[in-house]
């Protein structure tokens, strides 16, 4: 794979169907699992702030199997754990020289856990927003964001990536290049943005001015696979702007990937959840969404149409699980769903004490 050639890809890629395409032709939805980050950093491995997954080469055993417990909870894609592992990332952690290692080894990893569970997956190679873009500064700086997703992009097409999904963007134009770039290497596309909330009741716009169905059709004309949102919204406050787009006319499919938390018409992104300080990612905990939430969130996606979803910033298994299971779908962890028959407070199992239980204590005593 690592030598193969860039323009026999493309040939590939405009004269039939990818296995993304393929994908959503064969079946109703397609689950993703991310929330790498966020998941590393709650068990230890990774550093809010920086947030760049050095994990993956300091102890690669822990992504392994993080990537096993998604699978386990039925994601349809093994996401590379590629978010924040490019070159500007690097930099600013002073380890910008380990930037190729890091992203093949994050291929490597996928595909090693796929082969595992049979191979079920499709592999996903993962851009992200570089922090880097602004507009003011002209085509050195497009050559730079550029140059930052070609290598990345190489990467994950030499390493057996089936599509590239690139995410958190603010900014048209930077998804714009990233489109152009996975196109470069012959792969199909997701493309999400991450949008910002209003303050005056004007629609939500992309930092370059886009409305967001202007956004989507700007890169639907430049042939993207799915467009759609990621991060910064929850369940509750994604869906709806997605749903206006639809009520638009746009056609084409989409993809909603939340953060798992709750955020509200009031509130409507995760950055209005908290006090905005510092502590900002810790605070987030109190609003942690439910997996209760993510299963309306599958079966609400499933009827607008939305059918490219997952879960983002603070989503794990247990969530994947929940939206596996609200379309139907058993997975190999639904073997431990929970069977509260035979909770010893809360069950109704014959065998149960029935003078322990809940109900018979008295609601106002518990």
């Amino acid at each position: 794979m690592k030598g193969r050639n860039i323009l026999q890809q493309v040939r590939r890629f405009s004269s039939q169907p990818g296995p993304l395409t393929r994908r959503l032709q064969d079946t109703d939805m397609v689950i993703c699992a991310e929330g790498f980050v966020f998941e590393l950093e709650r068990r230890g491995y990774l550093q809010h702030g920086p947030f760049v997954p050095r994990v993956i080469l300091e102890e690669p055993a822990i992504v392994l199997q993080l990537h096993r417990e998604t699978l386990r909870a039925g994601t349809d894609v093994v996401l590379a754990c590629q978010y924040y592992a490019h070159k500007e990332k690097m930099r600013l952690i002073g380890e910008e020289h380990l930037v190729e290692k890091i992203n093949r080894k994050a291929m490597e990893l996928a595909h090693q856990a796929n082969t595992e569970f049979g191979g079920p997956a499709l592999v996903a190679g993962n851009l992200c927003n570089t922090n880097i873009f602004d507009p003011d500064l002209g085509d050195a700086n497009e050559e730079e964001v550029r140059q930052i997703f070609r290598e990345v992009c190489e990467w994950s097409a030499q390493g057996g990536a089936d599509f590239i999904l690139g995410e958190t963007f603010h900014w048209t134009r930077e998804a714009e290049i990233a489109l152009e770039e996975i196109q470069r290497v012959g792969l199909e596309s997701v493309l999400n943005f991450a949008i910002y909330s209003t303050v005056d009741g004007t629609p939500e716009r992309t930092r370059d001015g886009d409305t967001i169905i202007e956004a989507f059709n700007r890169l639907k004309n430049k042939g993207v696979t799915v467009v759609g949102l990621n991060c910064f919204r929850g369940p509750f406050t994604t869906l709806p702007l997605l749903d206006n787009v639809i009520n638009q006319g746009y056609e084409g499919e989409l993809a909603a990937i939340p953060v798992a938390y709750r955020t509200t018409d009031d509130k409507p992104t995760f950055w209005k959840l908290t006090s905005g300080s510092t502590t900002h990612f810790s605070e987030l905990e109190e609003h942690l969404a439910t997996r209760l939430d993510f299963a309306d969130f599958a079966t609400q996606s499933k009827e607008m149409g939305v059918r490219f979803i997952g879960t983002c910033c603070g989503g794990w298994s247990q969530h994947v699980r929940s939206m596996s299971e609200a379309l139907g779908r058993t997975v190999p962890a639904s073997r431990y769903s929970p069977d509260m028959a035979k909770h010893y407070l809360l069950g109704n199992d014959s065998t149960l004490s029935k003078r322990n239980m809940i109900r018979n204590l008295g609601a106002k005593n518990v």
